[in-house]
């Protein structure tokens, strides 16, 4: 490593806007890998807390209009899949 601090940038994707360069925008810049990864898990939380119902109505709206977050990193070692993070969470949501 060269000692260059890593960037982690937060991009999100309209899931309403698929393959649309118009609904894909930065959310912003972070400093670690679990800073990002938060971020981009209050972007689904907050959307499918918004949005409430059951696991599938939750999964089904998440998926047709809900905003699916990911980062951007040249640490290869730092993901998110916020499709696994979201489904988890509309289970979870449900069973409150």
């Amino acid at each position: 490593m060269n000692g260059k601090k890593k960037r982690y940038t937060v991009m999100i994707r309209e899931n309403s806007h698929f393959m649309d360069d118009e609904g894909e925008y930065k959310h912003g810049d972070f400093n670690s890998c679990e800073e990002a990864v938060a971020a981009c898990k209050k972007i689904v939380d907050e959307y499918l807390e918004e949005y409430g119902g059951t696991a599938k109505d939750l999964w089904k709206a998440y998926t047709m209009y809900g905003y699916d977050p990911y980062i951007i990193s040249d640490d290869e070692k730092c993901s998110f899949s916020c499709w696994n993070y979201a489904k988890k969470r509309c289970e979870e949501l449900e069973s409150k």
